[in-house]
């Protein structure tokens, strides 16, 4: 939905740098005018691993330190130009693929002093592809909202002081690209682009639409803006923005068209509504779905058609959207990401809601999916799942067209019937219109527009090309188009050429941990000598500090999906404190946490405070707490407990240190003990939202130089309300860990 166009001439890179398992380099060919071929494969944590392909020459017996890119991995693709160019972000660089010529060039191209690098930033890209916001960190966790245009370049700080995500960038566009919405401190305000680039705009006081975040807001494909201000949903035209917003100081910006039957929190709540704002949807905190209609001719309690819960005892929701197809009399269809207890898969599920009842009603169910794609019109959704992308028509949720496919990283509409599928291989055009897509015939409708990766990129001197062998096809590289052709006159070589009398390259070991292996080349002309095609790949580096996030389970479960999701998507190892109470309250959710494979340790039997006057802290009662503890858990799991503990709210005194010990246990010691925990109702100083808490995390590890540090997470928070919660930033926490150089890990790899 983000993503939409235009010409681009500058590049983001994450100002830090990934640490994860290593780079490999592979398959040297070397031809005898000292071109070297090669492949280089990076296995950032939670990103899709995949080999580049290389080209560089040797010149006075050492590498020119001037790489051509013969591949494009699409890690980000975006629609640019009215659609005309595509680009593809990915960590090399920023390329643009021309649909009118069919040529790819590398607009820019990173640093290859190292080929350890950071995945792309998130980037939010106008509908016509105009322009695109992006924030330029400045800390760990904010820097400014910068709008550009992606045509000249030219851009301007629309916000000094936005919160970063590696998820998405917190602004919204019109379905015109005219107005783009933003956040500003705790506010949601509208920029006129244009006004913007020119710094003609008025005071941003004037162009205040809401106190809240992102999330209070929404343009309709009708050119309206609707927002919600605790109960009431507002509505006006994009157009009457301006006028309206320099009399908001005394009567608001828009009309209320509908009243909530319960406040809107837009911190954990997310609402849908459809084109002439006549039906609404509001899913809270991924709990529960409502939907609504909307009277046009009078302001009143909005209509409730349907309001139901989105829990089930058999799984959770780790993620939950609306479809809305195009057309007034359209209804709106769910989409739930959900995480099954018992077995631990990933499942899609789409729901319609019923016209009569307005019940829901399931009508696909996915296993497993990746790259599930609305088009513009919101009639077709596509996905790949089981070697296969298939779409449907939104309004009866019947299969229109299927293909046999290679595994899908990411899919993006051209238009409503063009579909881009972005490839662990190729990245190809799909129309899905054409009466062979139907047919299951690939071969007429699909095009290949270039390669994401090969597993071999070798030097043909017979045909004087280049040439790429996929798991399905040979291919030669186009040098006018910087593109791959399919080939199938030329037989792909047998065998890489190493040497040719003047150099010889071979893979060895490497000296430098991020590096798997190094890439050598040997100058055997004049002074014979051998150097590192990367120097950073043969220089000794420390070990990264360890890092250990950990997760409290004491007595609520709120936060578990989000958990498992974040650690999931970035493939980190973690630590889960889990007390009685929680074993008592929620079986299902401890389950499901043994089965993810995390380490689980003890955190007693009871959730009280253990220093507290009320309790005799004698050796027998922690002894049998901790038993205890440990027999709840195999009894609901099947599995032991490790032998760390800590006590709740990791309040403890020596003594009880001392007899856990005794009792074969490791205490876990964290000082300042669970931050997060800090709620309104204490009326602290000590409150920080969760940015602040990362922040202050960040800062302390890059400060303290110790080896080995433990944050601790709450998985949820029973008493008690907070802005934000830690777990919600989680994803951000670990992506910042890793990208300053730490190495994430379960509390029994410190060495404590």
């Amino acid at each position: 939905m983000k993503g939409r166009r235009r010409f681009l001439v500058f590049l983001i890179w994450i100002l830090s740098f990934r640490c994860f398992a290593g780079v490999v380099f592979d398959n040297p060919d070397l031809n005898k005018d000292d071109e070297l071929l090669f492949t280089v494969e990076n296995k950032a944590a939670g990103t899709y691993p995949y080999r580049t392909a290389f080209r560089t020459r040797l010149e006075n017996g050492a590498p020119s330190k001037s790489y051509e890119i013969l591949t494009c991995f699409p890690e980000k693709m975006e629609l640019l130009s009215e659609n005309s160019i595509l680009r593809i972000r990915n960590r090399y660089g920023t390329a643009l693929y021309s649909f009118a010529s069919s040529s790819l060039v590398y607009s820019e191209k990173t640093d290859f002093n190292t080929f350890v690098l950071p995945v792309p930033a998130p980037v939010s890209v106008s509908p016509d592809g105009r322009w695109s916001c992006f924030i330029r960190r400045k800390g760990f966790v904010s820097g400014e909202l910068i709008l550009q245009n992606t045509e000249s370049g030219r851009s301007v700080i629309i916000s000094d002081n936005a919160e970063f995500s590696y998820d998405e960038v917190p602004v919204k566009w019109s379905s015109d690209s005219s107005v783009v919405l933003y956040e500003r401190g705790d506010s949601v305000c509208f920029a006129d682009p244009d006004a913007a680039l020119k710094q003609i705009q008025i005071d941003e006081k004037f162009r205040t639409v809401v106190k809240g975040n992102i999330n209070s807001v929404s343009f309709t494909r009708g050119r309206q803006l609707v927002y919600v201000d605790g109960d009431i949903v507002y509505c006006l035209r994009t157009g009457e923005l301006h006028t309206a917003g320099l009399y908001s100081s005394y009567v608001g910006i828009g009309t209320a068209v509908a009243r909530l039957p319960e406040t809107y929190m837009p911190g954990r709540d997310r609402f849908f509504v459809n084109d002439d704002v006549t039906r609404f949807v509001v899913i809270k905190n991924n709990k529960s779905v409502s939907y609504y209609s909307i009277k046009a001719d009078r302001f009143s309690y909005i209509n409730v058609e349907y309001t139901g819960s989105l829990l089930k005892n058999s799984a959770t929701v780790l993620g939950a959207a609306v479809i809305w197809p195009e057309g007034k009399k359209s209804l709106p269809v769910l989409q739930l990401e959900i995480l099954s207890l018992a077995e631990n898969e990933r499942s899609f599920k789409i729901y319609t809601f019923d016209g009569v009842s307005g019940a829901l009603r399931e009508v696909l169910s996915l296993e497993n999916p990746s790259c599930f794609a609305v088009n513009p019109s919101g009639n077709r959704a596509a996905y790949y799942s089981g070697g296969f992308v298939c779409v449907f028509d939104t309004s009866n949720w019947k299969r229109t067209a299927v293909m046999p496919s290679e595994h899908v990283v990411c899919a993006l509409w051209k238009d409503n019937g063009t579909l881009i599928l972005g490839g662990k291989e190729t990245v190809r055009l799909w129309n899905v219109l054409e009466k062979a897509a139907a047919e299951n015939d690939s071969g007429k409708t699909c095009k290949t527009l270039f390669l994401s990766s090969a597993e071999k990129v070798l030097w043909n001197s017979e045909a004087n090309t280049v040439q790429a062998k996929t798991s399905f096809a040979v291919y030669s590289y186009d040098e006018q188009k910087k593109v791959w052709k399919p080939d199938i006159s030329n037989p792909f070589p047998d065998k890489s050429i190493v040497q040719n009398g003047r150099f010889r390259a071979y893979i060895a070991d490497a000296k430098n941990g991020k590096y798997e292996n190094a890439l050598y080349v040997r100058s055997m002309a004049g002074k014979a000598y051998t150097f590192p095609l990367i120097e950073e790949s043969s220089r000794n580096a420390p070990p990264p500090k360890k890092v250990s996030v950990v997760f409290d389970a004491l007595d609520c479960a709120d936060g578990l999906p989000e958990i498992l999701s974040a650690l999931s998507a970035r493939g980190v190892r973690a630590t889960f404190f889990i007390n009685g109470e929680f074993i008592r309250r929620y079986p299902g959710e401890t389950l499901q946490i043994a089965k993810s494979g995390f380490e689980c340790a003890s955190m007693f039997h009871t959730a009280s405070d253990l220093t507290e006057k009320r309790f005799v802290m004698d050796e027998d009662f922690i002894r049998k707490g901790l038993a205890r503890n440990e027999d709840d858990f195999y009894a609901c799991t099947g599995k032991e407990l490790t032998l760390f503990w800590h006590a709740p709210f990791f309040k403890s005194d020596s003594a009880i240190r001392r007899t856990g010990q005794k009792a074969g246990y490791t205490y876990v010691d964290v000082p300042g003990g669970n931050r997060d925990r800090v709620v309104f109702e204490q009326f602290s100083d000590y409150y920080k939202s969760a940015a602040q808490l990362i922040e202050d995390y960040m800062r302390e590890l890059a400060s303290g130089g110790a080896s080995a540090s433990i944050i601790p997470v709450s998985v949820g928070i029973l008493h008690g309300t907070r802005g934000d919660y830690l777990y919600e930033k989680l994803g951000l926490l670990i992506s910042l860990l890793l990208d300053s150089g730490y190495e994430v890990v379960p509390v029994s790899d410190l060495g404590l």
